[in-house]
């Protein structure tokens, strides 16, 4: 079962325009998967552990790579991006459980005002006619799709990734 399926898209594109704005879903065959955002050749990240602030694009792309990451980046209109990325990701120090996660910064620098996960993102780019390109690297699967997950699965994620020890009552 699928949260999002890409229609279309292509495989290994050398042709990336990394000046561009460009989200990146960072282990896509994962769930759930991690995002960022490009920009003018700078990649940013809100992570569990802190973030990518202005990256080189470059840089992360050779990483990711190299470990074998699946990846997809969605290029998107130039008219997507509304705030300045390095001004807010300069608001952020780190993901925090039920309260901001790596889709956060985004849906702000997007002037989305609602909370919604990447699959509601991608439906609302979609509808939007936001979306010029779709890519995908290291991909092994029959069907590119994101798995299905929710907020609480988010955050159960973060605090994973952040050695958070629960109670269990």
């Amino acid at each position: 079962m699928y949260s999002y399926l890409f229609e279309k898209f292509v495989a290994e594109n050398q042709d990336v325009d990394f000046n561009s704005p460009q989200l990146w879903i960072i282990h896509s065959d994962k769930t759930p998967p991690h995002i960022g955002i490009s920009q003018n050749f700078k990649f940013y990240s809100l992570k569990a552990s802190g973030k990518d602030n202005g990256l080189s694009t470059s840089d992360a792309f050779s990483l990711f790579k190299k470990k074998n990451i699946e990846l997809i980046l969605v290029g998107l209109d130039s008219s997507a991006i509304k705030k300045d990325l390095a001004q807010v990701y300069s608001n952020y120090s780190k993901a925090i459980p039920f309260k901001s996660s790596c889709t956060t910064p985004i849906l702000e620098c997007l002037k989305i005002g609602e909370s919604m996960l990447l699959f509601d993102l991608l439906n609302y780019l979609k509808s939007n006619s936001l979306i010029n390109s779709v890519s995908v690297y290291n991909f092994q699967r029959e069907i590119l799709g994101l798995g299905m997950y929710n907020e609480q699965d988010v955050a159960l994620e973060i605090e994973k990734l952040q050695g958070v020890k629960r109670n269990k009552n």
